[in-house]
Protein backbone atom coordinates (compact mmCIF):
# COMPACT_ATOMS: atom_id res chain seq x y z
CA UNK A 1 0.00 0.00 0.00
CA UNK A 2 1.41 3.15 -1.01
CA UNK A 3 1.98 5.76 2.19
CA UNK A 4 -0.33 9.14 1.82
CA UNK A 5 1.47 12.24 2.19
CA UNK A 6 -1.66 13.85 4.33
CA UNK A 7 -1.93 10.60 6.30
CA UNK A 8 2.00 10.98 6.83
CA UNK A 9 1.62 14.59 7.67
CA UNK A 10 -1.54 14.06 10.28
CA UNK A 11 0.93 11.10 11.68
CA UNK A 12 3.79 13.28 12.59
CA UNK A 13 0.89 16.18 13.94
CA UNK A 14 0.43 13.41 16.52
CA UNK A 15 3.93 12.78 17.43
CA UNK A 16 4.88 16.52 18.31
CA UNK A 17 1.44 16.63 20.48
CA UNK A 18 2.53 13.39 22.59
CA UNK A 19 6.45 14.77 22.12
CA UNK A 20 5.72 18.03 23.44
CA UNK A 21 3.03 17.35 26.16
CA UNK A 22 3.19 15.72 29.57
CA UNK A 23 6.96 15.37 30.27
CA UNK A 24 9.92 18.18 29.26
CA UNK A 25 11.75 16.27 26.61
CA UNK A 26 15.20 15.22 26.71
CA UNK A 27 16.63 16.36 23.08
CA UNK A 28 19.77 14.46 22.07
CA UNK A 29 22.12 14.50 18.91
CA UNK A 30 24.86 11.80 18.81
CA UNK A 31 26.72 14.93 16.64
CA UNK A 32 25.90 18.38 15.31
CA UNK A 33 23.38 18.30 12.37
CA UNK A 34 25.40 18.26 9.63
CA UNK A 35 25.92 20.94 6.75
CA UNK A 36 23.41 20.22 3.75
CA UNK A 37 25.71 19.21 0.86
CA UNK A 38 25.53 19.74 -3.03
CA UNK A 39 25.94 15.98 -2.76
CA UNK A 40 23.15 14.85 -1.47
CA UNK A 41 19.84 13.91 -3.35
CA UNK A 42 16.96 15.78 -3.55
CA UNK A 43 15.29 13.27 -1.20
CA UNK A 44 18.23 13.95 1.63
CA UNK A 45 18.10 17.52 0.86
CA UNK A 46 14.64 18.17 1.46
CA UNK A 47 14.82 15.34 4.82
CA UNK A 48 17.33 17.30 6.89
CA UNK A 49 15.54 20.64 5.99
CA UNK A 50 12.61 19.25 7.45
CA UNK A 51 14.46 17.81 10.30
CA UNK A 52 16.39 20.69 11.33
CA UNK A 53 12.72 22.70 11.37
CA UNK A 54 11.20 19.84 13.61
CA UNK A 55 14.09 19.70 15.98
CA UNK A 56 13.30 23.06 16.83
CA UNK A 57 9.79 22.65 17.19
CA UNK A 58 10.75 19.95 19.90
CA UNK A 59 13.61 21.79 21.74
CA UNK A 60 10.68 24.43 22.07
CA UNK A 61 8.48 22.30 24.26
CA UNK A 62 9.13 23.36 28.20
CA UNK A 63 6.08 21.39 29.34
CA UNK A 64 5.81 19.93 33.33
CA UNK A 65 6.26 16.24 34.37
CA UNK A 66 2.85 14.10 33.76
CA UNK A 67 1.34 11.15 35.15
CA UNK A 68 1.45 8.22 32.83
CA UNK A 69 5.07 9.21 30.53
CA UNK A 70 8.55 8.21 32.54
CA UNK A 71 10.60 10.29 29.51
CA UNK A 72 10.81 11.49 25.71
CA UNK A 73 13.67 10.61 23.92
CA UNK A 74 14.59 12.46 20.76
CA UNK A 75 18.07 11.21 19.09
CA UNK A 76 19.45 12.19 15.49
CA UNK A 77 22.02 9.92 13.61
CA UNK A 78 25.74 11.19 13.35
CA UNK A 79 24.81 11.74 9.26
CA UNK A 80 21.75 13.62 9.98
CA UNK A 81 19.70 10.68 8.13
CA UNK A 82 17.69 9.34 10.71
CA UNK A 83 15.50 11.08 13.64
CA UNK A 84 13.81 8.61 16.35
CA UNK A 85 11.45 9.51 18.88
CA UNK A 86 11.05 7.19 22.10
CA UNK A 87 7.97 7.84 24.92
CA UNK A 88 8.28 5.39 27.73
CA UNK A 89 4.83 5.06 29.29
CA UNK A 90 4.51 3.75 32.79
CA UNK A 91 1.31 3.56 34.66
CA UNK A 92 -1.57 1.73 36.72
CA UNK A 93 -4.58 1.12 35.45
CA UNK A 94 -8.11 2.54 37.39
CA UNK A 95 -11.09 2.34 35.77
CA UNK A 96 -12.28 6.06 37.08
CA UNK A 97 -8.79 7.54 35.64
CA UNK A 98 -9.90 10.06 32.36
CA UNK A 99 -6.76 8.96 30.31
CA UNK A 100 -5.21 11.17 27.08
CA UNK A 101 -5.65 9.83 23.79
CA UNK A 102 -2.93 8.41 23.51
CA UNK A 103 -2.77 6.11 26.52
CA UNK A 104 -6.88 5.41 25.78
CA UNK A 105 -5.19 3.66 22.52
CA UNK A 106 -3.38 1.34 23.49
CA UNK A 107 -5.97 0.29 26.63
CA UNK A 108 -8.11 -0.11 23.38
CA UNK A 109 -5.60 -1.87 21.73
CA UNK A 110 -5.62 -4.29 24.28
CA UNK A 111 -9.49 -4.70 24.83
CA UNK A 112 -9.31 -5.70 20.71
CA UNK A 113 -7.15 -8.84 21.79
CA UNK A 114 -9.43 -9.55 25.12
CA UNK A 115 -6.65 -8.03 27.61
CA UNK A 116 -7.81 -5.11 28.99
CA UNK A 117 -6.40 -4.78 32.36
CA UNK A 118 -7.87 -4.44 35.32
CA UNK A 119 -7.98 -2.12 38.52
CA UNK A 120 -4.38 -1.57 40.03
CA UNK A 121 -2.63 -3.26 37.12
CA UNK A 122 0.82 -1.78 36.01
CA UNK A 123 1.23 -0.84 32.34
CA UNK A 124 4.46 0.24 30.65
CA UNK A 125 5.57 0.53 26.72
CA UNK A 126 7.87 2.43 24.69
CA UNK A 127 6.34 4.30 21.75
CA UNK A 128 8.88 4.36 18.78
CA UNK A 129 9.04 6.70 15.95
CA UNK A 130 11.27 6.40 13.46
CA UNK A 131 12.00 9.07 9.92
CA UNK A 132 14.03 8.96 7.32
CA UNK A 133 14.32 10.06 3.64
CA UNK A 134 11.17 9.40 1.30
CA UNK A 135 11.94 8.52 -2.41
CA UNK A 136 8.62 10.15 -2.86
CA UNK A 137 9.31 13.64 -3.97
CA UNK A 138 6.23 14.99 -2.55
CA UNK A 139 7.61 13.66 1.04
CA UNK A 140 10.10 14.82 3.20
CA UNK A 141 10.33 11.75 5.14
CA UNK A 142 8.81 8.00 5.39
CA UNK A 143 7.80 7.01 8.95
CA UNK A 144 7.97 3.97 10.79
CA UNK A 145 6.01 3.20 14.15
CA UNK A 146 6.40 0.27 16.81
CA UNK A 147 5.08 -0.24 20.08
CA UNK A 148 7.84 -1.60 21.79
CA UNK A 149 8.31 -3.26 25.06
CA UNK A 150 4.45 -3.90 25.80
CA UNK A 151 3.92 -5.45 29.30
CA UNK A 152 1.13 -5.60 31.73
CA UNK A 153 1.80 -6.67 35.11
CA UNK A 154 -0.90 -8.00 37.52
CA UNK A 155 -0.21 -9.18 41.25
CA UNK A 156 0.72 -12.92 40.30
CA UNK A 157 2.17 -12.82 36.75
CA UNK A 158 3.69 -10.49 34.20
CA UNK A 159 2.16 -10.63 29.98
CA UNK A 160 4.92 -9.65 27.68
CA UNK A 161 3.15 -8.92 24.38
CA UNK A 162 4.80 -8.00 20.68
CA UNK A 163 3.39 -5.70 18.29
CA UNK A 164 4.20 -6.14 14.91
CA UNK A 165 2.87 -4.01 11.76
CA UNK A 166 -0.11 -2.20 13.67
CA UNK A 167 -1.20 -5.82 15.19
CA UNK A 168 -0.41 -7.66 18.79
CA UNK A 169 1.13 -11.02 17.39
CA UNK A 170 1.67 -13.00 21.10
CA UNK A 171 1.64 -12.78 24.32
CA UNK A 172 4.22 -14.20 26.91
CA UNK A 173 3.21 -14.91 30.64
CA UNK A 174 5.21 -15.43 33.46
CA UNK A 175 5.48 -15.68 36.59
CA UNK A 176 6.68 -13.31 39.60
CA UNK A 177 10.10 -15.67 39.40
CA UNK A 178 10.56 -14.84 36.11
CA UNK A 179 9.18 -18.56 34.63
CA UNK A 180 7.16 -18.62 31.28
CA UNK A 181 4.34 -20.19 32.15
CA UNK A 182 1.92 -19.75 28.78
CA UNK A 183 2.70 -18.36 25.50
CA UNK A 184 -0.13 -17.41 23.11
CA UNK A 185 -0.13 -16.71 19.31
CA UNK A 186 -2.98 -14.51 18.35
CA UNK A 187 -4.34 -15.25 14.87
CA UNK A 188 -7.06 -13.47 12.79
CA UNK A 189 -9.17 -15.51 10.43
CA UNK A 190 -12.21 -14.10 9.02
CA UNK A 191 -12.38 -11.41 11.14
CA UNK A 192 -12.46 -13.26 14.05
CA UNK A 193 -9.41 -13.39 16.93
CA UNK A 194 -8.30 -17.02 17.13
CA UNK A 195 -5.51 -17.51 20.42
CA UNK A 196 -3.43 -20.54 19.98
CA UNK A 197 -1.61 -21.62 22.73
CA UNK A 198 2.21 -22.36 22.15
CA UNK A 199 4.40 -25.19 24.30
CA UNK A 200 6.39 -23.64 26.41
CA UNK A 201 8.63 -26.26 27.00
Amino acid sequence: MKNNPHLILMAFSLVLSIACSEKKNDVKTNAPLKEISANLTDSEKSFQLWLKDTLMQLKSCQTEVGDFVDKKVVLVSEDSMNLSIKVYYNYKYYSKTKYPKEVFKTLELLKEYGEFPNNNDSISYVYYWEFYPSPIKAQSYELLFEIKDLIKKTQIKDEKFDYIRGRISNKEEYDKKGNLILSIDYLWEDNELKKVERKTN
